[in-house]
């Protein structure tokens, strides 16, 4: 395939549109067409997500989500026999750990994340085993 057959302004990567060219084009983002989009990992919805939506925007709705979270546990609070809480919670919950994983994207700290937790749980084992 030529260079002048790569669009990537129509590509994936490029504000949800897609292309008609087939292969990786010269930056090396993927094209195809939209039947393909299963093809794309997790990552990178989370990428087309931010770059679609903007990374305030989902600065935003990560805060909403988490706010919604709080929401849904005072509810099994209030409500502690209730299916449709406990059902609610776990949603919301979902909806929390997809908005964290574009947190780690947006302020590029994976790997910080990571050390934290190691860090948190040690901590954690450590008062658990004083008692």
């Amino acid at each position: 395939m030529e260079e002048t057959n790569f669009d990537c302004h129509g590509c994936v990567f490029n504000r949800g549109s897609y292309c008609e060219s087939d292969g990786d084009c010269l930056t090396g983002e993927k094209h195809g067409h939209q039947k393909e989009q299963a093809e794309l990992s997790v990552k990178d919805i989370y990428k087309l997500a931010i770059d679609t939506y903007g990374r305030d925007n989902q600065l935003n709705m990560a805060i909403e989500e988490m706010a919604e979270l709080i929401q849904a546990i005072n509810k099994t609070r209030r409500y502690p026999d209730s299916i449709k809480a406990k059902d609610n919670v776990a949603e919301e919950m979902a909806d929390v750990a997809i908005m964290l994983e574009q947190l780690a994207l947006i302020y590029d700290c994976h790997n910080e994340v990571l050390n934290w937790k190691e860090y948190k749980i040690e901590k954690i084992l450590k008062n658990l085993m004083k008692d």
